[in-house]
């Protein structure tokens, strides 16, 4: 198979390992010509060798390297790229790829800067960038190892409040080494794509060979993990399970980018007595056994690679002090998916969304990325495919009645003459799934309800006037029924307006595909 795109620009933060990712053998095979990968710290150390002495260990010089002023390290890697670009033009060589780090982290002044001058990167014709990425409980583990900066015997922290430091300098790393990449890409004039390393290799093949458009396919989440948590496993897989079959259709039609590649924010949570308070604990990865034994993937596991249900090892001074750094890990943490998801929608050429409100539960994730490809300036070029099924509807019509009735009983508008449950039966929530459409119907049914659940109207505090038939009580039942319709309305539309095709009934996975792959076509 020819590549669109031959000359490649590979970046990642330090603990990513990209070379380690098999990239002559895997490319040979799709290349007529050789196909040479270029590291640019193999170029660099020559020169540093020369001018501050040779090392035997290839990770001691680095570190000392790293070490140096900044001006200094970016003076050696202009060197080290025009080296780059005489070879490659002497060799008359057409298909590379360059590794390096476009962020440095300076191990003496503790602070990052990028050495990288497009002025001289533009020598070397790049025609498109890949940064790499990786879950940061993975980084830091690789970055404790030997010789690595987060070692012990580097100065890496020995007690878990430092530890946790630690993992907030990588997420802030891997954030920097994106938008660096994101400005060299602009400056270059060529595209650039954010890959977790968890995904199938064929990703890399896919977008370099432009065979397929790229995809992002945006799934709940937090739904299925909340079965989990109330140990609904059985129930929690089998949706999983749909996820995957999802993955596996896109990815053979299109450059699927799949969100579950990172996956950090589960930091575990418990409460003390009202106070919520985060344990030195991670609860399970999605999908942790496939990553346990990596195959056809880009990513290799950590060497010392240990359960990531306990990442953090070492001394703990204070439960409180823990609690309270992890809090704020959680939030960054929380901030760097939405940053990072908005990035793969605004770089994919398509959106496919899968039950945004899987089981009438409405994922906030998905629907701020629906929101977030609405407002892109180059929407008209891209599609979007919408997919929930009649069941979900008629679950989000429950969830929204339940959820306008507990608000109302907060609020005081309502008041419990006894204390029962506000939840529906299966009957009625049949019921409602066949009326809430019908101004008048939907009506009655709110009248009889609120009688089976021992609720009175209550204008502002006072008590319910004139009985349950009053003509007060009355409106406040043609309210709610409108009320209630148009948070519906308000949610469908905007999945509605956002869609190119947009698909209600239910449909298998491969027909779905098969229909999104024909609009992309007819574009």
């Amino acid at each position: 198979m020819l590549l669109k795109y031959s000359r490649i620009i590979i970046s990642g933060q330090s603990g990513i390992r990209p070379d380690d990712i098999s990239i002559p053998e895997y490319y040979s095979m799709m290349l007529p010509e050789s196909f040479i990968v270029i590291k640019m710290e193999d170029y660099i150390k020559p020169h540093f060798n020369k001018k501050f002495g040779s090392f035997s260990d290839d990770t001691l010089w680095l570190s000392d390297f790293l070490k140096q002023a900044p001006s200094t390290i970016e003076e050696l890697w202009k060197m080290a790229i025009l080296d780059i670009a005489n070879e490659i033009k002497k060799k008359k060589v057409k298909n590379f790829a360059l590794i390096l780090h476009a962020v440095f982290y300076n191990h003496r002044t503790l602070e990052f800067f990028s050495p990288v001058c497009e002025r001289l990167l533009k020598k070397i014709k790049p025609q498109i960038a890949v940064t790499l990425i990786d879950d940061i409980y993975d980084i830091h583990q690789r970055l404790s190892s030997n010789n690595h900066i987060f070692n012990v015997s580097n100065g890496g922290a020995k007690e878990v409040d430092g530890q946790i430091l630690e993992l907030i300098n990588i997420l802030d790393w891997r954030s920097r080494e994106i938008m660096m990449t994101r400005h060299i890409s602009n400056e270059l004039e060529i595209r650039h794509y954010v890959v977790a390393v968890k995904h199938n290799k064929v990703i890399i093949n896919n977008l370099l060979s432009n065979k397929f458009q790229s995809c992002y396919l945006s799934h709940p989440i937090t739904a299925i993990r909340q079965h989990q948590s109330d140990g609904n496993y059985e129930h929690a897989n089998k949706l999983i399970m749909e996820v995957h079959d999802v993955e596996e259709a896109l990815q053979c039609e299109t450059s699927g980018f799949f969100p579950t590649t990172i996956d950090e924010y589960r930091i575990k949570k418990g409460k003390l007595g009202k106070k919520i308070v985060f344990e030195n604990k991670l609860n399970s990865r999605w999908d942790e056994k496939k990553y346990e034994e990596p195959k056809d993937l880009l990513y290799n596991k950590p060497q010392k690679y240990q359960n990531s249900k306990s990442p953090f090892k070492g001394k703990i001074k204070s439960e409180e002090a823990i609690s309270t750094l992890l809090a704020i890990l959680d939030s960054l943490i929380k901030y760097q998916i939405d940053t990072r998801d908005h990035i793969m929608v605004e770089q994919c050429d398509a959106l496919f969304v899968y039950r945004p409100f899987c089981e009438g539960i409405v994922s906030k994730g998905v629907l701020e990325e629906v929101l977030y490809y609405q407002g892109l300036e180059n929407k008209k070029d891209k599609k979007c495919l919408i997919y929930y099924n009649k069941n979900d509807l008629d679950e989000l019509v429950i969830d929204q009645f339940h959820k306008y009735f507990e608000s109302q009983v907060n609020l005081s508008n309502l008041r419990k003459i006894k204390k029962v449950s506000l939840k529906l039966n299966n009957i009625e929530k049949n019921e409602l799934a066949k009326i809430w459409k019908s101004k008048n119907k939907f009506a009655t049914f709110i009248n009889k309800y609120m009688q089976s659940k021992n609720l009175a109207f209550s204008p502002s505090t006072s008590p319910l006037s004139g009985g349950i038939g009053s003509k007060q009580a009355d409106e406040y039942r043609q309210k709610t029924a409108r009320e209630i319709k148009t948070n519906i309305s308000d949610i469908l539309k905007k999945y509605k307006e956002t869609a190119s095709i947009l698909v209600t009934k239910e449909t298998s996975i491969e027909d779905l595909v098969r229909k999104f792959k024909e609009k992309q076509e007819e574009s």
